[in-house]
């Protein structure tokens, strides 16, 4: 951590209680993204008695993934979840769940500043917004890149949202998604993966590589 931790937690602190002053917790919201393997289960297991533990069975599909991005409010209201698949033709016939809003993109390349500018905050953020009428609300996320442009900072202005970005580094001390949730998230999702693998009529490919769950079976899950 940097040297001047302690006095850097401060200043965030006395920006955090200024800028929340006189808000309902419900106008004040926590952003973070993560990646969900379509391969999510444990790293290691035992084959029997005795032995050391070996590398779990997959799929062999551990790069697959889809990316999420996850925002709370501080009464512990959960928004809807913003889904990037990777791919560039929407899923056939599919109606995705009414807490998922699912975007479709190509490249590696996924939350970068339009999608958070255009993406999570005009149709996550935005909405519950204005639909509680709420005033200078207050969204606290990460230093990254993508979260510091003039192209977030110009539509967070558009609709009167306080910015505060946690210092670099410290995220795994004072960013609520990061500390709170995104480990339950995790380890909930791979029990669910575990529960698939083990319980499920699986589909194979010509060459006989089990194919891994599909995009809307993780979605749901």
């Amino acid at each position: 951590m940097p040297s001047n931790t302690k006095s850097i937690l401060e200043k965030f602190h006395i920006d955090c209680q200024r800028k929340r002053a006189g808000l309902a917790k419900s106008a004040i919201y926590n952003m973070d993204e993560t990646n969900i393997e379509l391969d999510s289960n444990g790293n290691y297991t035992y084959e029997e008695r005795g032995k050391s533990r070996v590398a779990g069975a997959t799929c062999g599909h551990e790069k697959a993934k889809i990316s999420v991005a996850v925002t709370i409010s501080a009464d512990d209201y959960v928004l809807p979840a913003f889904v990037i698949l990777p791919r560039k033709t929407p899923l056939p016939d599919y109606i995705p769940p009414n807490n998922v809003i699912v975007h479709y993109k190509g490249g590696s390349k996924t939350f970068d500043s339009n999608i958070i500018a255009n993406g999570v905050l005009q149709r996550i953020i935005v909405p519950q917004i204005l639909v509680n009428e709420q005033k200078d609300p207050l969204l606290i996320i990460d230093s990254a890149t993508s979260h510091k442009t003039a192209e977030v900072r110009e539509k967070c202005e558009e609709y009167g949202i306080q910015l505060l970005l946690i210092p670099p580094r410290l995220t795994n001390l004072v960013h609520p998604c990061d500390v709170s949730i995104f480990k339950s998230f995790k380890s909930s999702f791979q029990k669910r993966w575990n529960e698939w693998y083990l319980g499920t009529d699986h589909t194979f490919t010509r060459n006989g590589n089990m194919r891994s769950p599909s995009y809307i079976t993780v979605i749901i899950e």
